[in-house]
């Protein structure tokens, strides 16, 4: 039964013949090989056995799947014989067998009952398997017909890459690299992407002139990084050893400046350079790079053109944040433009100057974006709208000592006297306030944090929410938005990002292979491996439900539109982001919420209204929460 027609159909002639009854759900889904089937079955059926030996009322509970590159089985007790063996005794020889093979099995105490949970990862051959109709080379013999002492005998592999959908690629790649590098077309194409796989998250910062974005990228690094100013050349902020400027030219080698910022080089026009690679040691750049392009209405042609060349090619760009005062009608088609090739972020910049700048502005601006948001076209295009205040964001993060005490005595003024002298840029800096910081100061202080900015922190320091230089600092970084966009960059488009780089490699490999004679027997087993990782990849249908329900015509209605995409990682692809719980609910609480969500979308996908499009939405949910239900 189980070479014949897998584990499932295993495990359900097993359930059969226990005393007590078995509810069995899940799937292991496509067949794997007989090492993995037969591990993980026969630790399922050793724990099926030991609970299910006795008469019980109670059913036993057996859930199983295959998803993230793993077959996971879980046996829930929920009332256990007293006097029972204990599992971990019971078990531990197959806890052993399924190490040795990369899995475990766990046991743990429940409210009340008992939980094993075995798991293994779904692919035990080699990193590229060899295709069942592959030739093998005359008189080698595979594992299996070895004899037992002679595989014990045999030297470790080299180690693998994380059973991961991004190392299950890599793999793929380094492989196909080895085996197909030396023609010049296709190695060229495999090494790139081999690159690419590996390289930090690429983040490109465009916008019309002065729209503010040099300010926005020294928000996200916390210091001034990029000199204030036109772009007049593209520009990469890099993480490095030490602070340094390399000049590529259009025309000879690099050469590295002797500054820590991002200059345009004496003697230099932008034409004669190509682009300038900023390197600094700060931490906000590790695992992250920063492109700030030219103005895309920049009076100089070529500086906008290549703008918008790196916009627009493939693999140039991961993420570009689009700065944009408001979204004028022309916006979702380039949006669409640009999606091809990268994640979006409209980012509403000088978000402080909404609502005349007056303490409202953030809140105004956030209810601009929901209005935004109600677009199908604008929600299709980009990942998220997001208002902030760069130049808050920015200076909030240098904030000086100086800076504070010319705060802090602002705030020693009568409230009403505050009040007229914030009533207008121009008041501000003319205006005579003998108690007040002197007018050069003032209009630093303007040039530094603009009237919104003088305001929120005079504010600030009045209330007594902000005592100290650091307290100010942080307040007003938090207050001016700009903590979402890294929170964006620093989590969930790493996620995406792996999964969009994953596709765009298996593309270069199914081309590469092309190309090659079919009769090649490395390249039957690349194919093979190309299909096994295409069949397994879930994250691809999670990403491609998840475009499907931001466009137009969305299949489901508003609510179920928005709990679908949190489901499918839209948010976030830890499991207690996509079920809406804290971050500290306990794994019982997530089974629970996962196996409700899991029993509710199935239901919606069996309703007999339901079109194809719905069905197929919510077939790719329910995977997704069995996917949940077999990690945790």
């Amino acid at each position: 039964m189980l070479r014949d027609e897998g584990p499932r159909a295993a495990l359900e002639e097993l359930a059969s013949d226990l005393a007590r009854p078995v509810q069995l759900s899940g799937h292991f889904g496509d067949r794997v090989d007989w090492e993995t089937e037969s591990g993980i079955y026969f630790a399922t059926a050793a724990a099926m056995r030991l609970f299910g030996g006795q008469p019980s009322a109670e059913p036993l509970v057996v859930r199983i799947g295959h998803d993230y590159g793993r077959l996971t089985a879980r046996i829930e007790e929920p009332a256990p014989q007293p006097g029972s063996v204990d599992p971990r005794v019971a078990l531990a020889d197959d806890q052993d067998r399924l190490a040795a093979l990369g899995g475990g099995l766990r046991c743990r105490e429940t409210a009340g009952g008992v939980t094993v949970t075995a798991w293994l990862p779904d692919r035990l051959e080699p990193l590229v398997p060899r295709h069942p109709e592959a030739e093998q080379p005359e008189g080698s013999a595979t594992t299996e017909e070895l004899p037992a002492e002679e595989v014990e005998e045999r030297a470790p592999e080299e180690p693998r890459e994380p059973d991961t959908l991004h190392g299950r690629v890599r793999a793929l790649v380094t492989t196909a690299l080895e085996r197909y590098g030396s023609g010049e077309a296709a190695g060229r194409e495999l090494a790139e992407v081999a690159g690419r796989l590996g390289d930090p998250l690429r983040v490109a910062v465009a916008g019309n002139h002065r729209c503010g974005k040099t300010t926005l990228v020294n928000a996200l690094v916390g210091r001034n990084l990029a000199e204030e100013g036109p772009t007049r050349v593209v520009t990469f902020f890099r993480g490095g050893t030490r602070p340094g400027v390399t000049v590529h030219p259009a025309e000879g080698e690099p050469h590295r400046l002797p500054t820590a910022n991002a200059i345009a080089p004496a003697g230099m026009s932008s034409e004669q350079v190509d682009h300038l690679e900023v390197e600094s040691p700060t931490s906000a750049l590790r695992g992250l790079t920063l492109i700030d392009l030219p103005p895309l209405d920049s009076a100089e042609p070529d500086a906008a053109g290549r703008a918008r060349a790196l916009l627009t090619s493939a693999g140039s760009t991961d993420v570009v944040l689009l700065l944009a005062d408001e979204l004028g009608s022309d916006h979702p088609d380039l949006l669409e433009r640009i999606r091809e090739h990268s994640l979006v972020v409209v980012v509403i910049a000088r978000a402080d100057r909404f609502g005349g700048a007056g303490g409202d502005a953030m809140r105004a601006a956030r209810a601009t974006v929901a209005e935004y948001l109600l677009d199908p076209r604008l929600r299709r295009a980009c990942q998220a709208i997001l208002p902030v205040a760069g130049l808050l964001a920015a200076s909030g993060a240098t904030l000086r000592e100086p800076e504070y005490q010319s705060f802090h005595r602002l705030s020693l003024l009568g409230e009403a006297e505050v009040a007229d002298l914030l009533r207008s840029p121009e008041h501000f800096g003319r205006a005579e306030t003998p108690r007040a910081p002197g007018p050069g100061e003032r209009a630093a202080l303007l040039r530094r944090f603009g009237i919104f900015g003088v305001r929120l922190a005079a504010g600030l320091v009045r209330d007594g929410e902000a005592e100290s230089c650091a307290e100010l600092s942080a307040a007003l970084v938090r207050e001016s938005g700009i903590e979402p966009v890294r929170d964006l960059l620093g989590s969930r488009f790493v996620e995406l990002t792996d999964v969009r780089r994953a596709r765009a490699a298996l593309r270069v490999v199914e081309e590469v292979l092309h190309g090659i004679a079919p009769d090649d027997p490395h390249r039957q087993a690349l194919a093979y491996e190309l299909d096994r990782i295409r069949g397994g990849a879930h994250e691809f249908v999670e990403v491609d439900v998840i475009d499907t329900l931001r466009g137009v015509a969305a299949p489901l209605r508003e609510q179920e539109r928005v709990m679908a995409e949190r489901l499918l990682g839209a948010s976030g692809t830890d499991p207690h982001v996509r079920l809406a719980l804290p971050a500290a609910a306990a794994p019982e609480e997530v089974r629970r919420v996962a196996a409700q969500q899991l029993a509710w979308w199935r239901e919606r996908a069996e309703n007999p209204t339901a079109t194809r499009d719905v069905r197929e939405v919510c077939l790719a949910v329910v995977r997704s929460c069995e996917g949940m239900l077999g990690a945790w």
